[in-house]
């Protein structure tokens, strides 16, 4: 009775190991690029505008994910009312030593481009992510120390109006199956030692 116990003790031990182990083996972050700012067109006519910002990797990590998000705010300032529109592809981009990895825009205009418009004396909002840092989107098998990886946001803005921008290029390192197996084997095994040397003794 009091074995049988023992058993139903280990199996609980055995599976809070076994969920801890699952924690452990989750995406760890490697590297942020954050880009944020205003900027207002103070001209008669639309203007594109592009912004980027840049860090260098401290370390070298395998398995790289990525995740992120574009936050934009529109407002009309010459009572006409405001708009900020990018082609396809060309709002958002991640960057890793100078060559594209990663375009994200929402297509929500004609021909797949992104448009966010705000009525005369008002504003508009647009906010949007991709991947998660439980369930990042591959890009590449290998971050290197000192790489380059960049953010960049390129935009048309209307006469006269002014945007708010926020955007996060968030690189990780995600564990590969045999990681996994190896961390979800580790308590079976610790386990297993545990009884033979019960038993030798």
């Amino acid at each position: 009775m009091n074995l049988e116990k023992g058993k139903g003790l280990g199996a609980n031990w055995l599976l809070g190991c076994g969920l801890a182990a699952l924690g452990a083996s989750a995406p760890t972050e490697a590297a942020l690029v954050t880009l944020s700012g205003v900027f207002t067109n103070t001209t008669g006519a639309a203007v594109e505008k592009e912004f980027s910002h840049k860090i260098i990797v401290t370390e070298t990590i395998t398995n790289v994910g990525a995740f992120g998000n574009l936050s934009l705010v529109i407002t009309d300032f010459n009572r006409n009312g405001a708009s900020i529109t990018a082609p396809a592809g060309q709002m958002y981009s991640g960057w890793l030593n100078g060559v594209q990895v990663k375009s994200f825009a929402p297509a929500n205009a004609p021909g797949g481009g992104f448009a966010l418009t705000a009525a005369a004396r008002s504003l508009a909002t647009f906010d949007s992510s991709y991947g998660s840092s439980s369930a990042p989107q591959a890009i590449a098998s290998v971050l290197n120390a000192n790489d380059e990886i960049e953010v960049r946001l390129k935009f048309t803005v209307s006469a006269g109006d002014q945007v708010a921008y926020s955007a996060t290029f968030n690189l990780v390192a995600v564990p590969g199956p045999s990681a996994i197996c190896a961390a979800l084997l580790a308590p079976w095994i610790g386990l297993h030692r545990r009884r033979r040397t019960e038993n030798d003794s």
